[in-house]
């Protein structure tokens, strides 16, 4: 049995506790079953057990570094990300049309919960992609779907939260940046921001900040906070909905 996770508490869970084969009923889900959900998790076993487990110590031993300009990782982490996507866990809730598995979120996250056992400072790296590409079909444009969407969820582009503030530390619910929208159709980001301890990593970055209709629905400042900032963010139809980012093919 595989130290990692117990396969059979695992699926307790989903069909005898959650009961997520009702899900089936659902037109979005019609086409699913136990059989699909069972061989999905059966991938996300052996990628955990081949690409994430065996270096789980060594990615807390080697921390990323920069070298000559670029960001060197440990070796073993390109290829557990390349096999992360080439399964179809970091686009395993999103449509079909767009290239993904249309799973449930609770299959889909019983599938992460392989990775993030295994090695979950790895696991954040395609984990963290999925949610930047969440944010994107969520809230871009078909414009910025059709441009970010596929490289990411291919795995050709990772994607990561770039924040914080100086006083908010990891609490997205502490932030205190807004987003302004201004009559030329940018937007004027209010507030102090540092960088995330993973952004350097990153092939693509993405600011998290609150989006306001108005100054006047601005937060209050919290006690403490340090500095304060001001800049426009581009006009680019087709950039990331509410963000500030950088561009590097995770290739």
């Amino acid at each position: 049995m595989t130290t990692v996770l117990d396969p059979r508490d695992l699926r307790f869970l989903l069909y005898e506790l959650l009961e997520v084969e009702q899900l089936t009923t659902r037109p979005r889900f019609a086409e699913q079953g136990r059989e699909v959900y069972d061989a999905v998790l059966d991938t996300a076993q052996a990628v955990a057990e081949t690409h994430y487990l065996p270096n789980r110590k060594r990615n807390d031993q080697e921390e990323p570094t920069v070298v000559d300009g670029r960001v060197v990782t440990q070796p073993e982490l390109k290829p557990a990300f390349h096999a992360t996507a080439e399964a179809g866990i970091i686009a395993s809730t999103h449509d079909a049309e767009r290239g993904g598995l249309q799973l449930p979120h609770v299959v889909a996250s019983a599938a992460i919960a392989w990775l993030e056992a295994a090695n979950i400072g790895s696991a954040s790296y395609p984990m963290l992609t999925a949610g930047a590409a969440n944010l994107i079909a969520a809230f871009g444009s078909e414009a910025q779907k059709s441009r970010w969407l596929p490289p990411m969820l291919e795995g050709r582009f990772g994607g990561t939260m770039a924040l914080t503030e100086p006083d908010a530390g990891s609490g997205l619910a502490d932030l205190r940046t807004i987003a302004i929208p201004q009559p030329d159709g940018t937007y004027r980001l209010e507030g102090a921001t540092s960088g995330s301890p993973r952004a350097s990593t990153s092939s693509r970055r993405t600011s998290s900040i609150w989006c306001s209709p108005a100054s006047s629905a601005r937060p209050r400042a919290r006690r403490g906070s340090r500095s304060s900032s001001s800049r426009s963010t581009s006009s680019d139809p087709t950039a990331a909905p509410a963000s500030r980012t950088t561009s590097r093919s995770a290739d």
